[in-house]
C-alpha cells in the first residue's frame, strides 16, 4: 500500500527542470556515491528507473521507493537548469539570438523558474543547484 504523504504531484515547470539533468549523469553519481547508492544499484537499473520516471505523463513521483529518492535527488541537487537561465540573462538580457534553444529565456521566464525552484524545496526538503 501506498502513503500518500510520499506523492509528489509537480508542475509542468518543476517537471521541465526536474527532467532536464541528463539520465547518464544520475547514474554515473548514484553508482559512484555510496551514501547514494544505499541499494547497491547498478548503472543500468538506475538509468532504467530514472527513465521511467521521468516519461511518467502526470508528473507524480513516489518518494517512499528508496531508489526513486535517489534518483529525485541527485535530478534536483544536480540541475543546471536555473544556472543555464540565469547565465544567458545575465549575459545577454535576453536569449541569445544565435542559439535558438535560448528563445524562451526572459528575465520573466527567469523569475518564473526561480520561483519553480523553491517550491521543488519545499516539496522534496532537497536543495535545487545553485538556488
Amino acid at each position: 500500500m501506498t502513503n500518500n504523504s510520499n506523492i509528489i504531484k509537480f508542475t509542468p515547470t518543476e517537471w521541465e527542470m526536474i527532467t532536464d539533468r541528463p539520465l547518464d549523469c544520475i547514474a554515473e553519481c548514484i553508482t559512484d556515491n555510496p551514501d547514494d547508492n544505499t541499494g547497491n544499484w547498478t548503472f543500468d537499473e538506475i538509468i532504467d528507473a530514472a527513465r521511467e520516471i521521468f516519461e511518467n505523463k502526470t508528473r507524480t513521483v513516489d518518494m517512499s521507493d528508496p531508489l526513486t529518492k535517489a534518483i529525485m535527488y541527485d535530478a534536483i541537487a544536480g540541475g543546471m537548469f536555473l544556472t543555464i537561465i540565469e547565465e544567458t540573462v545575465y549575459l545577454y538580457g535576453y536569449h541569445d539570438p544565435d542559439i535558438p534553444a535560448t528563445s524562451d529565456v526572459t528575465r520573466s521566464r527567469m523569475s518564473t523558474v526561480r520561483k519553480a525552484v523553491k517550491t521543488i524545496e519545499s516539496k522534496t526538503g532537497f536543495t535545487y543547484y545553485g538556488a
